[in-house]
This record gives C-alpha cells, structure tokens and sequence, in this order.
C-alpha cells in the first residue's frame, strides 16, 4: 500500500508537470497568434480553433477572451461579420472583470472590433456607444495611445451624421492630448482629419494651418511632399482649398496629381470632380464637360464595384448554412436561457411595481410642492400690488411698503429653497418629454418674476441667442441639469455641452468649461 501510494503521489506530480508544460506551450502559441494579429498579417479560423477549445477547459478568463477575440478577428477578415460580432460577444462574457488581474487593455479591444462592425454597417449610433466603452477601458487599462486612438475614431461617425462641429471638436480634443502625452505625429493625423470638414464650413485659415501640420508631421509623406500609396483622396481636399481661395493653378496641380497618382475609381472619380468644378469657374465648358462625363463614368464603375462587394459582403453575413449551425447552438444554450427568461420576467413584474408606487409618492409629493410655490408666489404678487397702490401716497405709508418689500425678498429666499425643476414642471418627464408651448410659457414667465436681475441680463442680450441657447439659459438658471436640458430641448448632451461653451464667450467675453457657464448664470438672483 505504501508502495502503491507513493506511485500515486509520483503520478499525481508528472500529471501536474505535464499540464503546466502544456499551457505554457498553449500559451505561447495563442500570443505568437495575436502577434501575428496585430501586425495585420492573415491567419485563419482553423489557426484559432484548438486555443479556443483549450482554454475553454483550462484556461482563465484571460485565456478565454483572447482566444475568443482572436477567432472574431479571423471570422471579420474571412468577411463573416455576424459569427466575430458571436464571437467578440462570447470574449466578453468570459471575462472577469472583477479580478484583480483583468486584462481592460484587450477587453478594450473586444468592444473597439464590435465598434468597427456597427461601423461598416451604418450603424453609426451603436458604433459611438461600443467605441465609447472601449475607450474608457483602454483608460483604465492605462493604454493611453489607444485610449486617444479609439476617441478619435468616433470623429467619423460624427461625420456620417451629419455633426461635423462635434467630429471637429473631438479631433481637436484628441489632438491636444496626443501632444500632452508626447504624441506628435498622431496629433498631426488627427488634425488632418479635420482638414476637408474646415473647407466645407469656409474656415480656410485654419484648414491650411492643419493641412502644414499634417504634411510635416504626420509621416505620411515623403521628401518631395507625395502622400504615401492609399491615402491619393488627399489631394482632393487640397485642391478644395486652393479653389475655394482661388489659387486656381494650384487647384489645378493637385487635382491632375491626384488622377495620375490615384490609380482607383474613387481618386479617379474625385480628381476628374475637382477639374470639372475648376473649370466651371474658369467658364471653360468643353473642359466641363469632359471632365464631368469622365467623373460620371468612374462614379458609375465605382458603384458598380461597390456593389459587388456589397452583395458578396451580404451572402457572406446571411450564409443560410452559417445560421444554421448557429440555431444548433442556440438550441444548445435553450435550457438555460428559459430558466433565465422567467427570472427576468419576474425581475421586471417587480420593477414595475415598485417603479409604479416610487412614481405615485413623487406625484404627491410634487404636486403639494407645487401648492407651495403658487402659494408663495401669489403671496409675492399681492404684495407688490399693494406696494403700486400705497405708493401713490408714500409719504404716509413709507413703513406699510417696506413691511410688503420684506414680505417678498423672505417669499423669495423660501421659493429658492424648493426644488424648482419638480416645482416648475410636474409633467415634464426626466426621460426626455418637452415642454408644450404653454408650459414654456409658464417656465419662462417664473424663471423671469423670480429673478430680476436675470431677467434684466436676458432682455440685454436676447438678440445675440437663438431659440436653443436662450432656453438652455432659463432652464439652467431654473435649475436643471444639462442632460435634463437636452431631453427637454431634443437634443444631444454634446451639443448642450457646445452651445454653453460659446455662450461663455459671445455672452461674457471669455473662454471655459460650460460649467464656468452655469455658475456665471447661476449667480444673477
């Protein structure tokens, strides 16, 4: 027995040697794949698979999300979007993130892929919120570059939604960070991206500030000034610049540069647009025409490219044999999943009761705040009513007005003690309702009795706001948070975040944050 103990005990120790020998190895298979990974060089499914299966057993959830990750990656280049979006979902849900040792600086990568998927479809909204979530990770996982790389990238959705002021102002921002952080050539690119949306919104001084920038910074080009092969659609933007400052020989030069340099459809098309609008301010029209008509026939062959890709980008993603195996391992996960839907349906049954009762004594309670405030209210009307009338004979009754004078400043400093955004506006909805015209109205007409010296400050300078910016004012000086101002006003927090920043200047002469903005309004009584 003690012999056949000790074999044990031998057994037990090779095994466990074994099984280190092996992960390491495992391990360093799966990294040389990821190396391989990030110097965009390819690999296949079929290269992952066996690290996946491993891991999957052996593992932690490091092991797992890498392995999950890199099979995504082989799936988006093989032109398999919904099985890596599976895939970078399954990576995710094998993470850990509350070990001490979670990897966020791969977690962030995980949702900045997902974030390129939404992207390639269009889906711009998702593609900023998956990209919004890579970055903070990124930030924690303390990978700076790709913290401010991922940042960046959101300036092109912005772009696709028509928010150009909100794609310039985050490549400023990213840019002023890559030079903080000693990054000067990434800042250099980061302004370029800004260069063609500067031309477009006629700020011509700064777009050729950021076009000397790029060129001598970025690293893009070479000693005699030619932009490195692939990036020939910067030409276009160049000649944009020189036409729209008419330096006519110069739009000239970049534009046929870009056609002899842009051997592909879209440089091809651009570079023939661009001589076809110069000529037509040189009122040449046989230049016009010819180059219009060759700018329509690239357009022509670039769709029809464009097609063919999209439609064998399309079978790619609907592979009816794909999806079907993908239904056999939902089947698979079903068990689990009922069990869990009846969970989450007696989980909601319970927010929803409780959401009913919380809202119910909000009601109340907001309702006799509001008796109070049209209580006070009218106290202070009356008041200076009777202030108009004994004026009339102010010699004699110079003490009765002084008491009614006291009377309002002490209503006033109880009203400023409600909570006025539940006083003012009991149905509004924090989840983005707007007001009706009459209860704008009604905000407008309190905000304004209320304080005097705000009021006064508006009427002075109504003239330089909008119908956006004057409201955000009343509504910040009411109290309001921003995000409860961009629900109101249907409106984007970005964007009231923007307009309190240029009010800061056009109202007060100054520059700061929109927080600087709030406090300067916030202290007119």
């Amino acid at each position: 027995m003690k012999r056949l103990l000790v074999y044990i005990i031998i057994a037990l120790v090779l095994s466990a040697c074994t099984g280190r020998d092996r992960y390491a190895t495992m391990r360093n298979g799966l990294d040389s794949i990821n190396m391989v990974n990030r110097n965009d060089q390819p690999f296949t499914m079929a290269d992952v698979q066996p690290y996946v299966d491993y891991f999957n057993r052996y593992g932690n959830s490091n092991d797992q999300m890498l392995a999950h990750y890199l099979l995504g990656r082989a799936y988006y280049d093989h032109g398999e979007a919904p099985m890596a979006l599976q895939c970078y979902q399954e990576a995710l849900e094998r993470t850990d993130t509350t070990a001490a040792d979670c990897d966020y600086k791969q977690l962030s990568r995980v949702y900045g892929q997902m974030a390129q998927i939404f992207y390639d479809q269009g889906l711009y909204r998702q593609e900023l919120l998956y990209e919004q979530k890579a970055e903070r990770l990124a930030w924690k996982g303390k990978d700076t570059l790709v913290a401010l790389m991922t940042k960046e990238q959101k300036s092109h959705s912005y772009e696709r939604l028509g928010l150009i002021d909100s794609a310039i102002y985050i490549t400023e921002d990213v840019a002023k960070h890559f030079i903080e952080y000693g990054y000067p050539s990434n800042a250099a690119i980061s302004k370029g991206l800004s260069f063609a949306n500067l031309i477009n919104k006629e700020e011509y001084t700064k777009a050729k500030e950021y076009m000397d920038i790029y060129e001598s910074q970025s690293g893009y080009f070479d000693s005699k000034g030619n932009i490195e092969a692939g990036r020939e659609i910067y030409y276009r933007f160049k000649g944009l610049y020189y036409l729209n400052t008419n330096a006519l020989d110069s739009a000239e030069y970049w534009f046929r540069k870009e056609l002899r340099d842009g051997k592909d459809f879209n440089n091809q098309q651009a570079g023939a647009k661009g001589l076809a609008e110069l000529y037509q301010k040189l009122h040449r029209s046989d230049s016009v025409a010819k180059y219009s008509l060759y700018a329509y026939v690239m357009s022509d062959s670039m769709y029809a490219q464009r097609t063919t890709k999209e439609v064998e980008h399309i079978q790619a993603m609907y592979d009816y044999s794909r999806h079907q195996r993908l239904a056999g391992l939902a089947l698979i996960r079903a068990s689990r999943i009922e069990n869990m839907v009846w969970i989450c349906v007696g989980i909601i049954l319970l927010l929803i009761f409780t959401g009913y009762v919380v809202n119910e004594r909000v009601r109340r309670r907001r309702k006799e705040l509001e008796r109070k405030y049209l209580q006070r209210l009218e106290i202070i009307r009356q008041a200076r009513r009777d202030i108009e009338l004994l004026k009339e004979n102010q010699d004699n009754y110079a003490k009765l007005i002084a008491e009614k004078e006291k009377v309002i400043y002490e209503q006033k400093d109880y009203l400023k003690t409600l909570p006025v955004d539940t006083l003012l506006y009991k149905h509004l909805s924090i989840k983005g309702q707007e007001p009706t015209a009459e209860e704008w109205q009604q905000i407008e007409r309190q905000v304004l009795e209320l304080y005097p010296q705000f009021r006064q400050f508006m009427e002075e300078h109504a003239g330089l706001l909008n119908d956006k910016e004057y409201k955000t004012c009343i509504l910040i000086r009411a109290g309001f948070k921003p995000k409860s101002i961009s629900n109101m006003l249907n409106v984007g927090p970005s964007y009231i975040s923007n307009i309190r920043t240029e009010m800061l200047q056009k109202l007060f002469g100054m520059d700061g944050t929109p927080k600087n903005f709030d406090e300067y309004i916030k202290k007119m009584n």
